[in-house]
């Protein structure tokens, strides 16, 4: 399974090491607000540093580990959905905190 990574600090380092000790899944694309950390973390693992909107139009990525500050869960599970949706591209496998809510809204947000 082709893996990207959204975040590139403290808690994105962790996952994409994780990741790359996990045989199951390649770690191919990372993305940060920061494009500097992107590319540091990409270099570190030999991967792809990429703008969001790249990686969610790539029907060659599988899944999506969200490692960002948790405001920001709702918005890309949702960008991501419809980015999919738009396309004949499965849906997505997401790793994300299971209760994100969408900002107003007292149901749980998950991916498509």
């Amino acid at each position: 399974m082709k893996v990207a990574l959204f975040g590139a600090g403290r808690i994105g380092r962790v996952h994409a090491a994780s990741m790359q000790a996990e045989r199951r899944s390649d770690l191919v694309a990372v993305t940060d607000i920061s494009a500097e950390a992107a590319g540091a973390l990409a270099r570190e693992h030999g991967i792809e540093s990429r703008a969001p909107d790249d990686i969610l139009a790539d029907p060659g990525i599988d899944a999506i580990r969200i490692a960002t500050s948790t405001d920001t869960h709702a918005d890309l599970i949702e960008r991501g959905g419809r980015a999919r949706r738009s396309s004949a591209r499965s849906p997505w496998t997401w790793t994300s905190p299971a209760r994100t809510r969408r900002a107003g809204s007292r149901r749980p947000t998950t991916g498509p």
